[in-house]
C-alpha cells in the first residue's frame, strides 16, 4: 500500500484506488494498492488536499449528520460506557 495523507489527489506510481461510494454520492477513499509492489528504497510523491479549518471551525460545524454517517463512523462498541 502507498501510505498518503487523507485526501491524496495524485500519486506519482500506479496502483490501484479501493474506495467505497457512499449514499450521497461522495467516495472514501481506503487506500492506494501499488501496482507493481514497492520495493526496498523505491520513492513515491503524493499530492493531497488538507483542511484548512481551524479548531473553532470544527467545532462549531455542529453534528446535524446523515444517518449514513452516524451509521458507519459514530458508533461504538457496546462495552464503552457513557462518562
Amino acid at each position: 500500500n502507498l501510505h498518503t495523507p487523507s485526501q491524496p489527489e495524485w500519486v506519482s506510481r500506479p496502483g490501484d484506488a479501493i474506495y467505497a461510494v457512499n449514499p450521497d454520492g461522495s467516495v472514501d477513499l481506503s487506500h492506494v494498492k501499488a501496482d507493481p509492489v514497492l520495493l526496498a528504497g523505491d520513492t513515491y510523491q503524493v499530492t493531497a488536499s488538507l483542511t484548512a479549518a481551524s479548531q473553532k471551525e470544527l467545532r462549531e460545524a455542529g453534528t446535524d449528520y446523515p444517518s449514513w454517517i452516524t451509521a458507519r463512523y459514530l458508533q461504538l462498541p457496546e462495552t464503552i460506557t457513557d462518562r
